[in-house]
């Protein structure tokens, strides 16, 4: 800058803030410190993902439990045998503006859908419904209509952690081939 002055703060790019998150997610589920590396992770982004670091509570959100599932599953899958794109999420859920809920509302989505969907028939199953629920998240009424429902074709579970969802994924598709 002109006259030796120095710019403030530099607020980095929302790609570098995006790469340091998913970062701070891959660390937070790698070995037995992963909570305080996630930590010190978050910690070092600038601005207001720093504030949030100090505020996080010690449980993993129902996200970042999904996200732990979706990862198992990218290895998983191979194991089996199976195409990753076979365990799928559905995206019913979470915070969207009037006109955006209006226009996801009239293409399809419901409410009680379950969030991840594994699509491999088994038995007299059609596939494997699961909705995932952080440690403190109660069903909803609509999504035990839906479950009830879903659950003459499907298996439907409900779990309050990865490690809940992985051992559900487990015991529907068996032993690995």
């Amino acid at each position: 800058m002109a006259g030796g002055m120095r710019r403030p703060f530099a607020r980095p790019s929302f790609r570098a803030q995006l790469a340091a998150n998913v970062r701070a997610q891959e660390l937070y589920y790698t070995g037995e410190k992963g909570a305080e590396r996630l930590a010190e992770a978050m910690a070092a982004l600038p601005g207001p993902a720093k504030a949030r670091a100090r505020k996080r509570s010690s449980s993993p959100t129902e996200l970042q439990e999904q996200i732990a599932v979706c990862n198992w599953w990218f290895t998983a899958s191979k194991t089996y045998k199976l195409p990753v794109f076979a365990l799928f999420a559905i995206p019913n859920g979470g915070g969207r503006g009037v006109i955006e809920s209006a226009n996801f509302k009239r293409s399809g989505v419901r409410p009680g859908i379950p969030d991840l969907f594994l699509a491999v028939p088994k038995d007299t199953r059609c596939g494997l419904f699961i909705e995932m629920k952080a440690a403190k998240g109660r069903e909803s009424a609509e999504q035990v209509v839906v479950r009830r429902f879903l659950f003459k074709s499907y298996d439907s579970v409900v779990c309050w952690s990865a490690a809940e969802a992985i051992t559900a994924i487990e015991d529907y598709l068996g032993p690995p081939f």
